[in-house]
């Protein structure tokens, strides 16, 4: 009697072929990807009006132009394929030196000598708050009646989370190691690692990744400027991924911690603790699910709940009311997307741009109760599909809001195949089905790549 065994099936082909795609040509398309950011950095030193990412686009030109010409000398000295790709990696670790750390370590130090225009506003608002959090009780200024009326560096629009990476300046005062950017990076590098350790990626895993993925998600200016100039994304997106990482290997308390202390510093981080839900629901039960939504809620109220106390008003004024451009003051982020676009033409534009995300929050709520992801890869997907939407389509918005769908879809590139296996082993446990039943089974609830429904049937199954 043959067994029959659930195969799970989900978008394996299509993600094996753009993994092909992006890979292919090797140097030559390492030419291309550096020649092509150097001409973005050429563009913005004479069309950016932004003196922070100038500033990093005029040393960041010469770190990608160094690419191309490093990469075009590995044919002549690495003859042999393994070679040439460690010289690729050794290459792209050059180009970050000069695109990311130079800039960084530069913007840092004329700004502590007391340069101004030396990092976005949202660094100094971010120290700021927590010296008002210590005095007030809350991080948030009241903007009515201050002479000459409110000003962009009034509003602080991130959750009461964030005010930790102003407190190494309030305690220490003006340093080279106390500028928020310092803390922001050094806290994304650390979670990012204890993610890498959850997730089981392994070293020779790193190795196996193809250079053009690393190429994505480091040395692409949605990375660099955010990191180089503001950079509060980046300790968000990366307790967004050990969210991830902990609920893929069973772990809901810790993943709900995560995503807790991400939700509590930016609202960006909610779409993905809620999606994380989901998930778990579908996939492990109601028991596993209750375990993380408890964990989230937790953090959050704990964090936010005591600054709503003393002035709930201020907290959904700078919060929410702010970044949707419903304040006397609008927020500066103005790139140029379909919803910023729409803003333009006055208040029935803006109008038509929040109905526009609306109605995008809508269809993908649809979406999640009809389709709800069973994989911790797709929910990673699907929160990297709606982020993507929103940055389009809010009214107040920045190119440098894509890092989120750019790390998270290089994340589930990277788990992907591991999670598939794990449930393809998980599967071909399951009890043998009655002789009685002779229909076929299929069921989509996880991920197998064609390779391995084949190597099933050969085997009997």
């Amino acid at each position: 009697m043959k067994l029959v065994v659930p195969v799970v099936i989900l978008k394996d082909e299509l993600l094996d072929r753009t993994r092909r795609a992006i890979n292919l040509r090797g140097l030559p398309g390492d030419y291309a990807f550096y020649g092509v950011m150097a001409a973005f950095a050429g563009i913005m030193i004479m069309v950016s009006t932004n003196t922070p990412p100038r500033i990093w686009a005029a040393i960041a030109l010469w770190g990608y132009l160094l690419g191309v010409v490093f990469s075009a000398q590995i044919p002549r000295f690495m003859p042999t394929l393994a070679t040439r790709d460690a010289a690729r990696r050794m290459v792209l670790g050059c180009v970050l030196a000069i695109t990311i750390v130079l800039p960084l370590a530069v913007l840092i130090a004329q700004r502590t000598l007391g340069v101004s225009g030396r990092a976005e506003i949202e660094v100094g608002i971010i120290e700021a708050s927590a010296t008002r959090l210590i005095d007030t009780g809350t991080p948030y200024r009241d903007v009515h009646g201050l002479p000459g009326g409110p000003v962009v560096e009034d509003y602080m629009p991130y959750l009461p989370g964030m005010v930790i990476f102003g407190l190494p300046r309030l305690l220490a005062g003006v340093r080279l190691w106390t500028d928020a950017r310092v803390w922001f990076g050094l806290t994304a590098f650390i979670v990012l690692g204890v993610a890498v350790v959850v997730a089981g990626l392994g070293h020779g895993r790193w190795r196996a990744l193809p250079v053009r993925l690393l190429q994505i998600a480091t040395a692409t200016p949605f990375v660099a400027i955010p990191l180089v100039t503001g950079g509060d994304d980046l300790p968000v997106l990366a307790l967004m991924l050990l969210a991830l990482a902990f609920a893929g290997t069973q772990r809901p308390a810790a993943a709900g911690a995560a995503a807790g202390i991400a939700a509590a510093m930016k609202f960006t981080a909610w779409p993905l603790a809620i999606v994380i839900g989901v998930s778990l629901l579908t996939r492990d039960g109601a028991r596993i699910a209750r375990q993380y939504a408890v964990a989230v809620g937790g953090v959050v109220i704990a964090v936010v709940l005591p600054v709503f106390v003393v002035a709930p008003g201020l907290l959904i004024e700078h919060t929410l009311l702010f970044p949707a451009g419903l304040t006397e003051v609008r927020s500066p982020a103005a790139s140029p997307l379909p919803g910023r676009l729409l803003a333009n033409f006055g208040s029935i534009g803006h109008g038509i741009a929040l109905v526009l995300v609306s109605g995008a929050v809508i269809a993908i709520v649809i979406h999640l109760l009809l389709r709800p992801p069973r994989t911790i890869a797709d929910a990673a997907t699907r929160t990297a599909v709606g982020l993507t939407l929103a940055t389009a389509l809010t009214p107040a918005t920045r190119f440098g809001y894509l890092v989120y769908p750019l790390v998270l879809g290089c994340w589930v590139w990277l788990v992907h195949d591991t999670e598939g296996r794990a449930e393809l082993r998980k599967l071909q446990t399951v009890e043998p089905v009655p002789a009685s039943t002779r229909e076929p089974v299929l069921v989509a609830t996880g991920t197998a790549t064609s390779s391995e429904i084949a190597e099933l049937a050969n085997t009997g199954v």
